[in-house]
């Protein structure tokens, strides 16, 4: 189920338990159940995930991938000019694929003069309608290769779609991409 189906189903029982929660009591613990719910959903949304674990640090000019909470567990890499990644290869693939580089290329795009120094290139790979047209537009302006393919079960999109990875990976190899 997606973040978009749970929260209809949430919704919707919201909607239907109205009369039950005029009691004080109920109404608030409903309250409280209905906040752990929706900030539940929002930890584990992709977009999000990515978003609060990959940033943009301007004024070393680095990408910082990790957690933000524990220093020790955040890894650190300067992009462009002075010994930096000139190019990042982004290979996403899965349900979710669509979103994470979505996020991902966000961050990118909030290193001030950076990504003129940089090439971006990847391949996203994702189920079929589970990439909105917004995400598919912003990938495609980064430079980013969208495919659709078969879930569970592979089919020849997805592989096809695999090999274009591959390749673009073995393609851009080299010490200077991340």
């Amino acid at each position: 189920m997606n973040n978009k189906n749970l929260a209809s189903v949430v919704n919707r029982h919201q909607q239907q338990n109205a009369l039950f929660s005029t009691v004080p009591e109920v109404k608030e613990m409903k309250h409280d159940a209905l906040q752990i719910i929706n900030h539940a959903i929002e930890a584990v949304n992709p977009y999000v995930a990515v978003q609060s674990h990959v940033r943009v640090n301007n004024e070393k000019g680095n990408l910082e991938v990790g957690s933000h909470h524990m220093d020790s567990s955040m890894s650190s890499f300067h992009l462009g000019d002075n010994g930096g990644f000139e190019k990042i290869v982004v290979i996403s693939f899965g349900k979710a694929s669509s979103a994470m580089a979505t996020a991902l290329v966000q961050q990118l795009k909030g290193m001030e003069d950076t990504t003129k120094l940089i090439d971006i290139y990847g391949a996203v790979i994702c189920k079929d309608d589970h990439a909105t047209p917004e995400e598919e537009t912003e990938l495609s302006n980064a430079g980013i290769q969208m495919f659709m393919a078969s879930h569970p079960v592979p089919d020849e999109r997805s592989a096809d779609a695999a090999d274009y990875a591959l390749k673009l990976v073995q393609e851009h190899a080299s010490s200077t991409t991340l």
